[in-house]
């Protein structure tokens, strides 16, 4: 539903939870956990569409205590699957690296708008068989809602386990 609202002397087009001022790149956090991610997954394919003409057919988010994972799957164009049917697989990888490296910067500002929180390491990785591409983002604190089991494992001293031997 839109609603207008007012803030200072601009006018505000307001989608549910989600405010846009003049476009898609300034929005608020969103109320709920799946609306969050579901405005992560969408911002985060939105950059594949405009950039390979296509994107994945399938976005899921998932956030775990300050982890947040999209995962993509069939997102390779028809171009780079016969590039690796052609016995090269290892340039569309490189690609697809050298493009989330371009986006980044991008992909961060995303995540810290959406969630409101601060990304400290963004990881990206590209699957080919079957066709499955990860964006992990780690977060400087955990998400509202989000839990994970925290194991303090016990410090194995190989050097003592070496002079027993």
């Amino acid at each position: 539903m839109l609603k207008n609202k007012r803030s200072g002397d601009a006018e505000i087009q307001a989608v549910d939870s989600y405010i846009f001022r003049g476009g898609v790149n300034e929005i608020t956090v969103p109320e709920t956990t799946g609306e969050m991610l579901a405005a992560i997954s969408t911002r985060i394919v939105q950059p594949l569409r405009e950039n390979y003409g296509r994107g994945p057919s399938r976005a899921k988010s998932y956030a775990m205590d300050d982890c947040i994972v999209c995962v993509m799957r069939d997102g390779f164009t028809a171009h780079e699957r016969t590039i690796v049917e052609g016995g090269d697989p290892g340039r569309v990888i490189a690609m697809r690296q050298d493009f989330q490296r371009l986006m980044e910067d991008r992909y961060r500002e995303t995540i810290e708008t959406i969630t409101g929180r601060r990304v400290v390491a963004f990881l990206s990785q590209a699957h080919l068989e079957p066709d499955i591409t990860l964006e992990i983002f780690f977060l400087d604190r955990p998400m509202n809602g989000a839990a994970a089991l925290n194991l303090d494992l016990p410090v194995v001293d190989r050097h003592a386990d070496e002079d027993n031997s």
